[in-house]
Parts: C-alpha cells; sequence; structure tokens
C-alpha cells in the first residue's frame, strides 16, 4: 500500500473475502500474519479457500474451519518450471487442465447434481495425477523448479481434492477484484481502516470480472 506522506511512510495489507455470489470483503490491517484471518472469521464454520501461505495455519487447525485448495496457485508452480522441465511440467498442466475442463463443463448443473457428476469425472485425473507425482518425485532433482512444484501439490493434496465434497466449492480462489494481482493505490492512513468502507463498497460492486481500478479513480 502507498501512503501519501511520504515522510510517515507505513506498510499495511488488505485481505478479500469473497462470500456468496461473490459478494467481497475487504479489511485493513497493519500486519500480514495470522491474528487477521482469525480475527476476521472468529466464529465461522464451514469451508475457506485460499492459498497455502503460512498466515492460515492457525485457522485451519481449528475444526470448525476446512480447508480447500487453490489449483490456480499449483498451477502456477508448473508454469515456473516449464523453463528447466518443461515435458514434465506440461504433463502436469494437462492434467490441471482437464480438472478445470470438467468444472467448466459442470458449472450450470444444480450444486447436488454437479457435486456428483464432477466427481465422477475429476476423481479418475485426480487418481492419475497423484500417482505421477508419487513416481516423479523420486526422479526429478532435489531442490529443482518442477521438484518444489510436484511437493507443493503433494504436500496440498488433502486441501485440493477437497472441491469434491460440495459443486459450490471451487477449483481457485481467482477473483479479479481491483484490475488484477498487485493492483496499487494511494491512500492517506488516519486511523486503523480508513480504507476499508470505500473498498468493501467496490468489491461487493464490481466483483463479477469488471475492471474497477478506474472506476475507482472516476468516482472518488
Amino acid at each position: 500500500m502507498l501512503v501519501q506522506a511520504k515522510d510517515k511512510c507505513r506498510r499495511g495489507h488488505f485481505w478479500v473475502l469473497v462470500a456468496d455470489r461473490d459478494h467481497a470483503l475487504f479489511r485493513f490491517t497493519p500486519r500480514h500474519n495470522q491474528d487477521g484471518p482469525k480475527e476476521f472469521l472468529r466464529g465461522y464454520k464451514g469451508y475457506v479457500q485460499a492459498d497455502a501461505s503460512s498466515v492460515y495455519e492457525e485457522l485451519f487447525r481449528t475444526e470448525q474451519v476446512t480447508e480447500v485448495g487453490c489449483w490456480a496457485h499449483r498451477r502456477r508452480r508448473f508454469f515456473e518450471a516449464m523453463s528447466s522441465d518443461r515435458e514434465r511440467a506440461m504433463t502436469a498442466l494437462g492434467f490441471i487442465h482437464q480438472l478445470f475442463a470438467i468444472d467448466e463443463a459442470t458449472k450450470d448443473l444444480a450444486p447436488g447434481r454437479r457435486t456428483e457428476q464432477r466427481r465422477s469425472h475429476a476423481q479418475p485425473v485426480l487418481d492419475a495425477f497423484r500417482a505421477w507425482l508419487d513416481s516423479e518425485e523420486l526422479l526429478v532433482l532435489p531442490r529443482s523448479p518442477i521438484a518444489g512444484a510436484i511437493g507443493y501439490a503433494r504436500n496440498q493434496w488433502p486441501a485440493l481434492i477437497r472441491f469434491l465434497e460440495d459443486g459450490r466449492l471451487r477449483l481457485d480462489r481467482e477473483l479479479d477484484l481491483l484490475g488484477g494481482e498487485g493492483a496499487r493505490f494511494e491512500a492517506r492512513v488516519t486511523g486503523t481502516s480508513s480504507a476499508s468502507p470505500s473498498y468493501c463498497e467496490i468489491g461487493t460492486t464490481l466483483a463479477p470480472g469488471m475492471q474497477c481500478f478506474l472506476w475507482f479513480h472516476t468516482s472518488m
């Protein structure tokens, strides 16, 4: 986050929480640590989809919250490994592409029907992919990009396959709320969360894919 007063620069973090129907909630904290998710989701029971960041570990230790993995993050690791091991990376991406194709083909089904259909088609792909990961893990060079991608997927496997449990769960958490990942903005920080209300409104209004960065500048 950029603070307008350069001589009083501070770092901060905006957390984006997306609920049903892509309603978004933004919360500001001065630090990026485990306290944020624990406080925002205090008392919540159900699924939470996130990346594998350590800031969520304490949240997922409770029995009330069930972790759902993000396939977009796993896919990104294999993309990054293409420059050093293209063949293995492309094989992994092929498996992941099949999962997204199945997800897309079943998206218009009722949740119960989608749970059944998506599971029946995705489970064989997941079984084959996991067998491939386990075998290739023994062959790749340690500390290579492809080894990191394979290890990352294997470590996160229970969370990654959780989408099979309910047709309402997504394969990934990617959602363009602020004009793309890494969008920057200027704010004058006068309190602990002075910028949150404006971003709350923007996120909730524009979550279904609209580019909202220009809207922000023309509406404030």
